[in-house]
């Protein structure tokens, strides 16, 4: 399988999962009582998550290597998901979405490292940015299930 069927493929799967369980997600918490502007809160708060360690953890990949930083990533969505398992007040749920932020951060930082080092080189005359828009094709393909 080539590299980039490889991380189409794997960046597919994990979107389709973070897609299919949410509606359900939201229909959980506000029976444990939140309400629609502290579930938006606590999703605002796992997208500056994100945005605030985006770059930060794309060093950090470099730095320490690529495996260790896939293996945080989802050691934090394990912990992330496990305090959900526990959320029924609004800081405990922030923890929680945090967890989830602070993962995807450090995936998409070490999964597109690894991606841009694999590409080049299986092919180096490969159109990198070519690929990366057909991955936000894929990623938005699996949102859309």
């Amino acid at each position: 399988m080539s590299v980039k069927r490889s991380y189409f493929l794997f960046l597919f799967l994990q979107w389709v999962a973070v897609a299919l369980p949410l509606p359900l997600l939201i229909l959980l918490l506000q029976a444990r009582g939140f309400d629609l502007l502290q579930v938006g809160l606590a999703y605002g708060s796992y997208s500056l998550t994100i945005m605030v360690l985006e770059l930060p953890t794309g060093g950090l990949a470099d730095a320490i290597g690529r495996k260790r930083v896939a293996f945080l990533a989802n050691l934090f969505a394990l912990v992330g998901a496990f305090i959900v398992l526990f959320a029924f007040s609004l800081p405990v749920l922030l923890a929680a979405m945090i967890c989830q932020g602070i993962s995807r951060a450090l995936s998409s930082g070490a999964l597109d490292a690894w991606f841009v080092d694999a590409l080049a080189a299986e092919n180096p005359e490969a159109d990198l940015q070519a690929a990366l828009a057909q991955s936000g094709t894929v990623v938005l393909a699996a949102l859309s299930l």
